[in-house]
């Protein structure tokens, strides 16, 4: 834009600019997008029973498993966290489908996680190839039917 006639166009009158923002869906696959199981076995209505509420059954070993996480457009090396969540939860428990068993969800070091707790999670670091391997261990729990 020029201010008169025959101006030689090297003072600019004003400048437009534009500012926004570009989101990018980021995302991480956990294990490869299959369901995390654990297989108790058949465990007896009496060993729940004599564990009491909120307990774990006697003979009943905590299982581990390594679950793999895989970023995209996530920055490389980024810290994360990873967190519980349940559409049924009671205390540190998942609740079944039978309201008298729940399931604990820990870190690798048996520390529960409390299921929709913003606060209680697992952080993990990503490496080069924005990708990690996080630990859980897992364990059914009487519950007093509530």
């Amino acid at each position: 834009m020029t201010t008169s006639t025959g101006d030689a166009l090297s003072t600019p009158v004003y400048t437009i600019s534009y500012s926004g923002k570009v989101e990018v869906p980021q995302n991480c696959e956990v294990n490869a997008g299959q369901v995390v199981e654990f297989d108790f076995g058949d465990i007896g209505a009496s060993l729940f029973s004599q564990a009491g509420a909120g307990n774990r059954p006697q003979g009943v070993t905590p299982q581990t498993k390594t679950i793999a996480i895989k970023c995209t457009n996530v920055a490389a090396q980024a810290y994360l966290s990873m967190r519980l969540e349940a559409e049924k939860a009671s205390g540190q428990a998942m609740v079944s489908d039978n309201p008298d068993l729940g399931f604990v969800v820990a870190n690798s070091n048996g520390t529960p996680l409390t299921p929709n707790n913003l606060s209680s999670k697992i952080p993990f670091h990503l490496d080069d190839n924005a990708a990690a391997r996080v630990g859980i261990r897992a364990w059914p729990i009487q519950r007093d039917g509530e």
